[in-house]
């Protein structure tokens, strides 16, 4: 077979979610979580999500909610922008 596994997806499940510690949930949920089938199963049961409206385009504001679950938020910061108008009435 041609498939290979990158040294990232060997990594064991609590390494990775310390990883995920680091990133904001654009980088996990639009990102990471598109390259591979066990990393984005990882990213959605991934439950210490830090979400920062304030500084999201408005193009990833509408793609993040389609993907967020709410109970893996642990951090949430909103805003009332013009950019992104409905986010206080989301949450």
């Amino acid at each position: 077979s041609n498939y290979s596994v990158s040294h990232l997806e060997q990594l064991p499940v609590e390494l990775l979610f310390q990883i995920f510690d680091k990133l904001d949930a654009v980088a996990l949920l639009l990102s990471l979580a598109q390259t591979c089938h066990r990393l984005r199963s990882l990213v959605h049961s991934y439950d210490r999500l830090t979400v920062d409206f304030t500084l999201l385009a408005k193009s990833h504001f509408h793609c993040l909610l389609n993907v967020i679950d709410p109970h893996h938020v642990t951090s949430l910061t909103l805003t009332h922008r013009d950019e992104t108008p409905d986010a206080l009435s989301i949450f």
